[in-house]
Parts: C-alpha cells; sequence; structure tokens
C-alpha cells in the first residue's frame, strides 16, 4: 500500500533474518519498480532469491551494502 502511496523509482528492503516462504514470494509480487533485497537475509535464502530474481525483472539481490549501492546505481536509481 506505501509504494502505491509514495510512488517511489525504487524499494530497497533490508533483512538480517531468515524469511519463511510467503514472504520470500511477496517480494516478487511487483511494485511498479525496482524491488532490491539486501541484508543477511540474502545469504541465507541465496538460492531461492537469486531464482525469483530470474524469473522477475525488477528484483534483484545484494548481500552487502557496497553492493547495494552498485546495483541502485546500475539501476539508475541515485541521480536526481
Amino acid at each position: 500500500m506505501a509504494v502505491q502511496y509514495i510512488q517511489p523509482r525504487g524499494l530497497l528492503l533490508y533483512s538480517s533474518q531468515a524469511l519463511n516462504s510467503a514472504h520470500l514470494l511477496r517480494l516478487a509480487s511487483g511494485y511498479g519498480c525496482p524491488c532490491l533485497v539486501v541484508g543477511p537475509t540474502v545469504h541465507i535464502h541465496r538460492q531461492a532469491l537469486q531464482a525469483l530474481a530470474e524469473e522477475h525483472a525488477d528484483l534483484r539481490v545484494a548481500d552487502a551494502p557496497l553492493a547495494a549501492l552498485q546495483r541502485l546505481a546500475d539501476l539508475n536509481l541515485l541521480n536526481s
């Protein structure tokens, strides 16, 4: 709901813990903008997140802050 209201250019989701499978599937639900999943959860769910990212062009993953920054730059989301 917040994404629809705010209409951001991108969405960065950080998690440091395991997610259940229902949450993982919701990550690929299409926000209308690129979605970047960041943090230790990427290590925990690497295979599942990579598979989702291959199926959904707007979903990206990054396990470290510098990798997240690079993904945001690659998507041209840091320029105003």
